[in-house]
């Protein structure tokens, strides 16, 4: 059996590493994909890409293996930066496909190590550190305002659609780029258009010749200018007589008739460009992972297959939650355990995201109720079912140990006893239900 890797890094389009940076390929593309974040589409489909997993909970779960304590150090690590971790690191992935952190650890009273911090770091300045050899993932080094290498446990390096050992992964502005600049260009044209052609123009037909106007002979062409510009201006205007003849309809065809009439674009050209931009920011969304009939306006289908495009939105999400998740554990969880319990603790204690859309929530919230409401139904199931967890999941609130009784009282229902019977009064504490 092969003791170690016998391939090199693996990265699309490079055949050589020169140091042990893995190179950048995108960061002449920063620029522009910061640029793109002002889009009015691409802002709403990285809203909801980000906002539902931020809605959705971590538990700190573990095995049968986990040391005392390793939940309770690893809760008071983590849960303070839940809210900041998950949005700065998919915002970082979505936009560039990588968000690196540098680790800040700290010893508490009892000599515990904890993690006090993680701090984002800007793409644009920082590199991502191989092994040469394999390609493995080898730490940061952040470029200004000097040069500093942090090690594999120094960093947190979360990313999405990693190909090989090109760690930088796949920015979703990189897709949403070509629809981007193919809606920009339809819009300049657009305006384009707007400016040269759409509106209303006063159009003057004069005859060849010259004609009397205000007393003076002159050429027809200049004569037709001067109506123009009294026209553009709203002033009043003098013409030859023989613009009478506009009266006539029979005459308005001939060749020395004097006709002033109106030019309005029907906006028939506008609808092209505007139709082609919806279809392009149809495309944008997409690039987000979102069918476009879950957040764009709907205009054909049925409710039920919205929500049907809608459910495979929130899919994408959690999928990408997990994964988030998944390394954090490698690179947070277990270096807390390793560090506070030995190496023999990894995975022993892991943090699980809840789904988006809970349906086992639904359940275990009418199977509590369930429970609660029937003497019978809690006298059955009370040694079958781990009521501490069960309350842990759905948050419901406990009275802390040693504090007195609160007030609350259900009945106690011993064995054959009718509900009419009941005398005897059970604290509420002892259902693990806080009042």
């Amino acid at each position: 059996m092969p003791k170690k890797e016998q391939t090199g890094p693996q990265v699309v389009g490079i055949s050589k590493l020169y140091d042990e940076r893995l190179p950048n390929l995108g960061l002449s593309d920063y620029k522009v994909w910061r640029l793109m974040r002002k889009d009015p589409t691409i802002t709403l489909a990285r809203q909801l890409c980000v906002a539902p997993v931020l809605a959705a909970p971590w538990s700190v779960e573990h095995t049968k293996d986990a040391p005392e304590g390793a939940v309770e150090l690893v809760t008071e690590s983590m849960m303070p930066l839940r809210i900041h971790l998950v949005r700065s690191g998919l915002l970082g992935c979505i936009d560039f496909g990588w968000q690196g952190y540098e680790k800040i650890l700290g010893l508490d009273s009892q000599k515990a190590v904890y993690l006090r911090k993680l701090k984002p770091l800007i793409q644009d300045t920082t590199d991502i550190l191989v092994d040469p050899d394999t390609g493995a993932y080898d730490g940061l080094r952040q470029r200004v305002p000097e040069e500093i290498d942090l090690r594999v446990d120094e960093t947190l390096l979360l990313n999405i659609d990693v190909e090989g050992t090109y760690w930088y992964g796949q920015s979703l502005m990189e897709i949403a780029r070509t629809p981007y600049d193919r809606w920009e260009d339809i819009d300049k044209a657009a305006t384009r258009y707007d400016n040269k052609i759409a509106g209303t123009h006063w159009l003057v037909h004069y005859p060849a010749g010259t004609s009397n106007y205000d007393g003076v002979e002159l050429d027809n062409y200049e004569i037709a200018k001067k109506i123009l510009a009294s026209l553009e201006s709203s002033g009043g205007i003098v013409v030859p007589r023989q613009l009478e003849r506009l009266t006539d309809d029979l005459t308005r065809d001939a060749a020395d008739a004097w006709v002033i009439e109106l030019l309005t674009d029907s906006g028939a050209g506008s609808t092209a460009y505007e139709s082609r931009q919806k279809y392009l920011d149809a495309l944008k969304v997409r690039a987000f992972g979102l069918p476009e009939r879950a957040v764009l306006e709907g205009e054909f289908g049925t409710k039920a297959e919205a929500e049907a495009h809608a459910d495979l939105a929130i899919l994408n999400m959690e999928l990408r939650h997990v994964l988030v998740c998944q390394q954090i554990n490698w690179h947070v969880v277990n270096q807390l355990l390793r560090l506070n319990y030995g190496p023999a603790t990894d995975n022993s204690v892991y943090i699980e995201p809840a789904p988006i859309a809970d349906l086992a929530l639904g359940f275990l919230r009418e199977l509590f109720t369930a429970l609660i409401g029937t003497p019978e139904g809690f006298l059955e199931l009370t040694e079958k079912i781990d009521l501490e967890a069960l309350q842990d999941r759905l948050g419901v609130p406990l009275v802390p140990a040693g504090e007195p009784d609160a007030p609350g009282v259900v009945p106690q229902v011993r064995p054959n006893q009718e509900p009419d019977d009941m005398d005897d009064l059970l604290p509420m504490q002892d259902l693990g239900i806080g009042i």
